[in-house]
């Protein structure tokens, strides 16, 4: 029984190990990807929709600082809502407040703006 348990302990620090690297390596990615990005970027995601809000979330935690450029995310709606769940809603099984996402709560990083877009010029 000992031994299985050394086993186990020398496979959970190897699998410990291989996370770690990995996280290293990941992080080393993403700080080259930083350094790339020009001074001033400004990156605009139209839609607050679930690509939108993940999208804006996810580069919110890839680049945590002002200077690794501005994300803005633009929608003319003032909140993300998950319709499968009205019925659970209505129903009163689950709070109206737990099927809304409002994007402006998504990080400090990522500056919301209610309006319409009109036209996108590239």
């Amino acid at each position: 029984m000992g031994r299985l348990i050394r086993n186990a302990a020398i496979a959970g620090a190897g699998a410990a190990a291989a996370w770690g690297a990995w996280e290293l390596w990941r992080k080393s990615e993403v700080n080259a990807l930083q350094r790339r990005l020009p001074g001033g970027t400004k990156i605009m995601i139209l839609g607050s929709g679930f690509g939108g809000m993940n999208a804006a979330s996810e580069l919110a935690r890839l680049l945590p600082h002002p200077e690794n450029g501005e994300i803005r995310l633009i929608d003319q709606r003032g909140s993300l809502l998950f319709t499968p769940m009205l019925t659970e809603v209505a129903g009163g099984e689950v709070d109206a407040r737990h099927v809304v996402a409002v994007p402006a709560h998504i990080s400090r990083r990522v500056k919301f703006a209610k309006a319409e877009v009109e036209e996108i010029d590239i």
